[in-house]
């Protein structure tokens, strides 16, 4: 028997950053999401989209669990 079969391999599914309703995510290569936080309120949602397209250049949203809707994006380029 070989090693992979007794051992597979771990679920490439992730918990989000929280449990919270909305959820800050980068914009990776075409549309996949990586989410970097949750809050549960979209303004500091928002706020926090705004704070880490300033730092770091890229595709930002805000996504919400409940309605599986981006609420909101910003595009820094760099």
């Amino acid at each position: 028997m070989k090693d992979r079969d007794r051992n597979p391999a771990p679920s490439l599914s992730y918990p989000l950053a929280g449990k919270n309703e909305f959820c800050v995510c980068r914009v990776a290569v075409g549309c996949a999401l990586t989410t970097i936080e949750s809050f549960d309120n979209l303004p500091t949602a928002k706020r926090y989209m705004r704070r880490m397209a300033a730092r770091v250049p890229g595709s930002y949203v805000v996504f919400s669990q409940t309605s599986r809707r981006v609420l909101g994006k910003v595009v820094r380029h760099g």
